[in-house]
């Protein structure tokens, strides 16, 4: 099956506010967990802070998150990290990406935001992400009736061009047989005036072939 890619304005404003609420979001967990980091630095809003500057810190203080919900994620957390830090990178650099890579996109930034305890914001990617899912599966339904469309339209067409060959194949056949049964009578007549001229004079054999080449 073709690969299913969104619009890429769509996707491009997807990706563009999943970043924006995974910084705030992270922002707001960095002033709680690491207070004096985020002070020293000088950040004193979200959009002071890159999103891929985020993961290495949360990375370098992994400890401060729940170990339980650590535990419990479905992937190695330095992998959720860095699914993170490509969405800042796909939409930074304007690169198109399958529904699928959205997908796993949104389900790493549900995770992590899960990770930092912010609730509201949760709910927010989890809201994206189901609609992201929706239009992707009819993306996907899409794309799947289109494809067994082509085949069908491949496989018919295939199918009217062999019966069309052996259509002219019998054709050809046919005509051919026709000719060499007018030539072999033609000559069996000949022979048959020949034969006959032999005993009945040239005008017999004359008359004979008149009627071949008329």
């Amino acid at each position: 099956m073709f690969p299913v890619y969104l619009d890429f304005e769509c996707q491009h404003a997807l990706l563009t506010s999943v970043q924006q609420i995974l910084e705030e979001s992270l922002f707001q967990f960095g002033t709680r967990a690491i207070q004096n980091t985020v002070k020293d630095k000088g950040w004193d809003c979200a959009q002071c802070v890159e999103l891929n500057d985020w993961t290495k810190l949360i990375r370098k203080n992994k400890g401060l998150l729940p170990e339980s919900k650590v535990k419990g994620l479905a992937k190695p957390l330095r992998s959720v990290l860095d699914s993170v830090a490509q969405i800042r990178h796909t939409a930074v650099h304007r690169q198109r990406v399958t529904t699928s890579r959205i997908m796993t996109f949104l389900e790493d930034a549900e995770s992590l935001v899960e990770l930092v305890q912010d609730s509201s914001r949760l709910q927010q990617i989890t809201e994206i992400r189901q609609d992201a899912f929706r239009a992707t599966e009819r993306l996907v339904q899409s794309k799947k009736r289109t494809e067994e469309r082509l085949m069908q339209i491949h496989n018919d067409s295939a199918a009217e061009e062999m019966a069309l060959r052996r259509r002219e194949h019998l054709l050809v056949h046919k005509t051919m047989k026709e000719h060499d049964d007018s030539v072999a009578h033609a000559m069996m007549d000949l022979q048959e005036a020949i034969t006959e001229g032999q005993s009945c004079g040239i005008c017999r054999l004359c008359d004979c072939y008149a009627r071949c080449y008329v």
